[in-house]
């Protein structure tokens, strides 16, 4: 498993991998007991088998560990040596692993093992895709909470894997305003004003203070969010020329507060207290590690890896904290919120808005709008025994 960004670190991922496995495996045996599998039950008892995972096209890894983990729930036995790891790169009919075992329990396991390989890696490749388009930016990519029912957690880790960064876990975490939140509330300004009631009432304890977002839909609900102290605003389907508009006007209302500081220097400090990352808001320099490139062969390799970014950083650049949002935070100083773009961006679009000087862009698409990586596992006949 990559070593998690912050906000992945505070969930026990032992406990919430074997919950994804066991509900799987249930569907399949009507309970977790392999004897349940009436098929297998036509192979030898002691028959073990050689068998080689094998990908027919390219993509990046994500699973391991719940591929692993429905073997081994079936049948601690069974050997798994696997010749990649999740966030890398792989092409088409390469060799990801060899399982060697008894024969009926890998049979038994199989099929939701695949399963949870093939879909975090389709989660992470369409990641990749997407990230690889604005790497050259200081823009980061985020998630959304438009995940597969019950696969929440596995494909935030899955977005990890490709380069990606994840928006809040869930709604207990962070504060987001919606058009619905905001009509119920009577006001922009009435919804973020609660807001920072109930941050209040949290006490001194700087780490129960939650980020505070708001979608807006146009230029005077972005005045009203930056006056009223929001964090972060979600520009909600605007075009890259209005995201423009918006860096413009942010710039424009912060530098008319009281005491405010030079924007770019609090801009870049704001996500850092918000990121715990140093490099926020700067083009990665090139340097030995590798990205990836979609190519007509599959993934190639080339220089400042969105993949490799995100396994050697463990505080991810565009990873929003809610554990850590207000650590340094003075609430009597003019803040600068930052900005995201949300709505109906693509392939196509997504570096367009990236260099509109926008800090994020959130995507639902890396998570819904996925195919599942075609993967096989063959038994070697050879290495039967």
């Amino acid at each position: 498993m990559l070593e998690l960004p912050q906000p992945l670190t505070n969930y026990c991922w032992d406990q919430i991998i074997q919950l994804d496995v066991d509900a799987a495996l249930s569907e399949d045996l009507n309970g977790l007991n392999p004897d349940n599998d009436v098929t297998g039950q036509l192979l030898p008892a002691n028959q073990r088998v050689s068998a080689s995972l094998i990908t027919r096209e390219a993509g990046v890894l994500a699973g391991q560990n719940w591929f692993q983990q429905a073997f081994s729930t079936i049948d601690k036995a069974i050997d798994i040596q696997w010749n990649i790891n999740d966030g890398e790169s792989f092409k088409p009919k390469q060799t990801l692993a060899t399982i060697n075992g008894n024969a009926r329990s890998i049979l038994t396991s199989e099929r939701t093992a695949m399963n949870f390989l093939q879909t975090l890696s389709a989660t992470a490749t369409q990641t990749a895709k997407m990230y690889h388009l604005i790497k050259d930016t200081s823009c980061g990519l985020l998630d959304t909470r438009k995940t597969l029912p019950g696969l929440r957690m596995a494909q935030k880790y899955a977005v990890h894997c490709g380069g990606g960064f994840n928006h809040r876990i869930g709604l207990y975490d962070r504060f987001l305003i919606k058009e619905n939140h905001i009509m119920a509330a009577d006001g922009i300004e009435n919804a973020i004003n609660k807001a920072h009631e109930i941050n209040q009432i949290q006490g001194e304890n700087s780490l129960s203070r939650l980020i505070i977002e708001v979608e807006v839909e146009s230029l005077s609900e972005l005045e009203k969010a930056i006056n009223a102290g929001a964090d972060i605003i979600m520009l909600d389907n605007f075009t890259p020329e209005q995201c423009r508009e918006a860096v413009a006007l942010r710039k424009q209302l912060y530098c008319s507060l009281p005491q405010a500081e030079d924007p770019s220097t609090l801009l870049r400090m704001t996500k850092i207290e918000m990121t715990g990352q140093s490099d926020i808001g700067q083009p990665q320099a090139e340097d030995p590690s590798t990205s990836l490139r979609m190519t007509g062969d599959g993934m190639t390799k080339e220089k400042n890896s969105a993949v490799m970014l995100s396994a050697a950083s463990a505080e991810s650049p565009a990873v929003i904290l809610s554990a850590a949002s207000a650590e340094s935070k003075d609430l009597t100083r003019p803040t600068l919120p930052l900005l995201e773009a949300s709505g109906n961006i693509d392939q196509q679009t997504i570096l367009s808005y990236a260099q509109t000087g926008i800090d994020f862009i959130s995507s639902g698409a890396i998570t819904k709008n996925i195919t599942a990586i075609d993967l096989s596992l063959r038994i070697d006949a050879s290495g039967k025994r």
